[in-house]
């Protein structure tokens, strides 16, 4: 049968052949070519898409596919859960006896990456769920391309880059490595330069751990342990308000913004950019995206980038004309 197939990584969705085997469903290019091979007893149903891993596959007749799926069943426990325990547990031990929040910072880099990522993963499925991801081929192609020239030699984090349905004005990271542009915040952006300073910023959030940093401020050492030996779905999914609500301290939108500072310089792209957004989110009362809120203020960060912009240097465009359209149109076919 015939389907389409997004791998994760870049919101592109590519026609692809799936054969349903007795354990396994097959994910294969037109040309014959495998893409994937997904176990029966993981995928996972959203509504006409299927789940598996980081990757959505929408197939023709999901029925005949659910069909074959077998019963959900609680999955057992994996060995890295045992070692993540051992190596995690002299630092939980410590947080039972102390403060949380003087201690997230600490605790955020004795998580292990594993657990991570799964947490991210599962916030990141319930997310999907309200805010689908916009999949123009072109778009996806042009944010992949602004983030990689952003993100430098350090192509392993963020892991996923997307834009994804959402009215609101915001950008978010999720503990793991992905980074969700909300269509709200594209809409308001004039310039690609805009674009790539904020992606800029959630990079320095990301290499930072920052959102598990604040994620234990927001759901308390009892979660995060759970989610360390555990499985991350059933913590994410009751706490899923407080993780897309927490904030960052001062000193994380600092230091973000430093490093997006020194990403942009890297890049050759123009930080007059970032300066704008701080400028136009400065207008827009009551509605401050979280990861610019409650922390220093807007116009002295704009400040900040203006500063740092070298008068006389030619900075080479962020993107293209088309590219941008394409990137600024993503998700027209949804609203």
């Amino acid at each position: 049968m015939r389907g389409r197939f997004c791998d994760g990584r870049v919101a592109l969705a590519h026609e692809v052949r799936v054969e349903i085997g007795e354990r396994v469903l097959t994910i294969a290019a037109l040309d014959g070519s495998a893409l994937a091979h997904w176990p029966l007893a993981e995928i996972e149903r959203d509504g006409a898409a299927f789940l598996c891993a980081d990757a959505t596959l929408t197939i023709d007749d999901p029925e005949d596919l659910s069909r074959r799926l077998p019963r959900p069943s609680r999955r057992t426990d994996k060995p890295w859960r045992l070692v993540a325990l051992l190596a995690a547990a002299p630092a939980l031990i410590v947080l039972i006896w102390l403060a949380i929040p003087p201690l997230a910072r600490f605790a955020a880099r004795h998580v292990p990456m594993e657990a991570e990522i799964a947490m991210g993963d599962s916030l990141h499925f319930q997310i999907l769920k309200a805010w689908p991801a916009c999949t123009g081929p072109e778009g996806g192609a042009a944010l992949w391309s602004l983030t990689s020239r952003v993100n430098g030699s350090d192509q392993t984090r963020p892991r996923r880059v997307m834009v994804v349905d959402s009215p609101m004005v915001n950008a978010i990271t999720l503990p793991g490595g992905t980074i969700l542009i909300l269509r709200g915040l594209v809409d308001k952006l004039d310039t690609p330069e805009q674009l790539a300073g904020v992606l800029a910023h959630e990079i320095g959030h990301v290499r930072r751990r920052d959102a598990l940093a604040a994620s234990v401020r927001a759901i308390g050492v009892g979660a995060l342990a759970a989610i360390v030996v555990g499985d991350a779905s059933g913590i994410v999914g009751t706490a899923a308000g407080s993780l897309l609500g927490f904030t960052y301290s001062r000193d994380d939108e600092t230091e973000a913004d430093a490093q997006a500072l020194a990403l942009l310089n890297r890049a050759d792209i123009d930080p007059i950019g970032m300066a704008r957004t701080f400028e136009m989110l400065e207008k827009i009362e009551g509605n401050v995206p979280e990861f610019l809120s409650s922390h220093p203020d807007s116009s002295a960060r704009a400040a900040a980038f203006l500063a740092d912009r070298q008068a006389g240097r030619a900075y080479r465009p962020a993107l293209g004309p088309a590219q941008w359209q394409a990137l600024k149109g993503m998700c027209g076919g949804q609203k």
